[in-house]
Parts: C-alpha cells; structure tokens; sequence
C-alpha cells in the first residue's frame, strides 16, 4: 500500500505543510508556524524599506528635516530591514514603501522629536505594518 502524500493546508495563497507531522525542513523562508497547523508569511529581516518623507514647518522654516525620524528609523534598523531615505514634495507626509508599495503613512509632525522610538505608538504601528507587507 502507498502512503498518503503529506497534508496541505492552502491559507492566504500560501501551502503550508502540516506542522503535526513535524515536517519543517520544507517551509519556504519567510513563513511563521501561528499554531500547530496553521503558517503565515511575514516580511524577511533584511527587506529594504524606504522611508519617503516631506517638509514640515518648524520655527517659521519649511524644510526637509530628520528629526522626527530618529526614532522611526532606529525601530527598523532593530528589526534588521535596511532603511533608505527618501526626500518627497508633500508636507507634512511620512510613507514606508515595501516592495513598491505604501503600506504606512502619516502626518511628520505626529511622530516624536528624537528619541529611539521604543514609545512612540506610530513607530510600533509602522513596525507592525512593515512586518504584515509581503
């Protein structure tokens, strides 16, 4: 008698193997286990993001400042992504981009002055946001 092939589940476009049989060694890089038969995607360490972001007035003064990216910055770099600058038109506009495509923005002047980012809620969203891109 032939064995049974093993067990797929398709979630989200994705095969994933059946983690109750203990077969990892074919899981694409890049796939999480969320439980024992369920796997999701999420972004590799080393994705390159860039950061695009616009003037803003500060002080009577409209330019392109890095201030306010301090700590956006250091929370990707944590994450291992590598973090391109990218200066843009629009005021007041922050955009991560991951492959081509916007999957954070917000207001500049929302984001904290300085610091590491390790408080500011934006920079956990925008955390959170880059690691769902894929």
């Amino acid at each position: 008698m032939r064995p049974h092939p093993l067990p797929q589940q398709r979630l989200g476009g994705v095969v994933c193997r059946l983690a109750s049989l203990g077969v990892t060694s074919h899981l694409p890089v890049g796939l999480r286990w969320l439980s024992r038969t369920r796997c999701f995607r999420v972004m590799p360490r080393n994705a390159q993001v860039t950061l695009r972001f616009g003037p803003y007035e500060a002080c009577g003064f409209v330019g392109h400042r890095k201030h306010r990216l301090q700590g956006l910055k250091a929370v990707l770099l944590t994450d291992g992504h590598e973090v391109v600058l990218e200066e843009i038109p629009d005021w007041n506009v922050v955009e991560l981009i991951v492959n081509g495509e916007n999957v954070f923005q917000c207001n500049i002047k929302a984001l904290d002055f300085g610091g590491d980012g390790l408080l500011d809620p934006l920079c956990k969203e925008a955390r959170i946001a880059v690691l769902n891109a894929y």
